[in-house]
């Protein structure tokens, strides 16, 4: 008569070495061999590291797997607490980070920005690194800065911005406003003036002469008088004028020449 079945061979025990353990097999049984920190049979009890610790000072030792820790108390530093520590005067300035070697207990200063030496007592100046100052502005130094006096139409920290004055609407009597960097131009109504172009008639031919910059060797405004000089060259009748950067009065006008 045959039996058919499933016949289960069991070689062992489960693994049960652990925490990282190697299981080593031996005639009717088995041995874990533990890694550092941890033993017991199944390596699965932590050593306590500060049983054999001395930590100096008052300080308290926190055990961790393989290692432990001293928790210093202030003023002291060091991987047992053993030191004095250098950060506790204060040694460093102007909001620097001090850290102390915990294998000497000296210290190190972090310097914050504008700041350097072993303390961070002296002041950078960074005027003398190349100006950081656009658009022709006036670097000044500060302490662990530095400071910009902008040019006429400039602002922002490093005068890099340029001033929009057409946004104060500077031009009068319907002149159109052109921002340029660091100024701005009128360009006025055919029947104005801005600061360098004028409309005027010559009476004598009754035509327009728009640029009488090249006529004019003085200039002079006072109110809404205006006294010209012009050269010898240029006929001496000039009709009315009209401000762009004042209102629609006929302004009078004496001419010499």
């Amino acid at each position: 008569m045959i039996v058919k079945g499933v016949i289960t061979i069991k070689y062992g025990r489960p693994l049960v070495c652990q925490n990282g353990a190697t299981c080593t097999n031996s005639v009717g049984g088995f041995s874990c061999i533990c890694v550092n920190g941890w033993t017991g049979p199944e390596c699965s009890v932590n050593i306590d590291d500060c049983a054999g610790a001395a930590c100096f000072n008052g300080a308290t030792c926190i055990d961790r797997v393989g290692a432990f820790y001293c928790k210093c108390t202030p003023g002291k530093t060091g991987l047992l607490c053993h030191l004095d520590d250098a950060c506790t005067s204060n040694p460093c300035h102007a909001d620097a980070i001090c850290d102390t070697s915990p294998i000497n207990g000296s210290y190190t200063c972090s310097c914050a920005s504008g700041y350097k030496g072993l303390d961070c007592s002296e002041d950078i100046d960074e005027c003398e690194q190349g100006s950081p100052c656009e658009h022709d502005g006036i670097c000044v130094n500060t302490p662990g800065s530095f400071a910009c006096n902008c040019s006429v139409g400039f602002t922002g920290p490093r005068c890099e911005t340029n001033v929009n004055e057409c946004e104060s609407h500077p031009c009068r009597n319907d002149g159109s406003c052109l921002d340029d960097p660091g100024t701005f131009r009128c360009v006025c109504m055919p029947d104005s003036y801005s600061n360098n172009e004028f409309i005027f008639i010559n009476k004598h031919t009754n035509s327009l002469i728009r640029h009488l910059n090249d006529y004019i060797s003085n200039l002079h405004k006072v109110g809404h008088l205006l006294d010209i000089v012009i050269n010898s060259t240029y006929p001496s009748t000039v009709s009315t004028i009209r401000e762009c950067f004042s209102d629609r009065d006929t302004a009078s006008v004496n001419v010499t020449g």
